[in-house]
């Protein structure tokens, strides 16, 4: 299935899961999330590279994913800590929320498949 309609499916996922307040979602932001879904714990430099995004828009985008900031409440989605091996590098991973998320978004895909391949 090709990304575009995997990220489209997500941004329904994001909506179906997160209600009210989740149309806002931009698709740079289902992108980075499922780039980290892909591992178990990622370093933030590599989600940069993978989405060819600079440093302050992938800050951006994590931020949106995790916690927020003030006075723009975060989706929990992902969560960012210190690289214990090495302080100036950041690691990014999925919260039980955001695992949630790709798990109904799986599902979705799976139906989408099943009725592409039924007709």
């Amino acid at each position: 299935m090709k990304t575009t309609a995997v990220a489209l499916a997500a941004m329904e996922v994001f909506r179906d899961k997160m209600g009210k307040g989740s149309s806002d979602i931009a698709f740079s932001n289902v992108l980075a999330l499922l780039t980290i879904g892909q591992h178990a714990e990622i370093p933030v430099a590599h989600v940069e590279k993978a989405l060819g995004l600079s440093q302050a828009a992938t800050s951006r985008n994590l931020t949106r994913l995790g916690p927020g900031r003030p006075g723009e409440p975060g989706m929990h989605l992902v969560e960012q800590y210190e690289d214990p091996y090495d302080r100036r590098n950041k690691i990014a991973k999925l919260t039980p929320e955001g695992r949630e998320i790709l798990r109904a978004l799986d599902v979705r895909l799976a139906r989408l498949l099943k009725v592409a391949t039924n007709d």
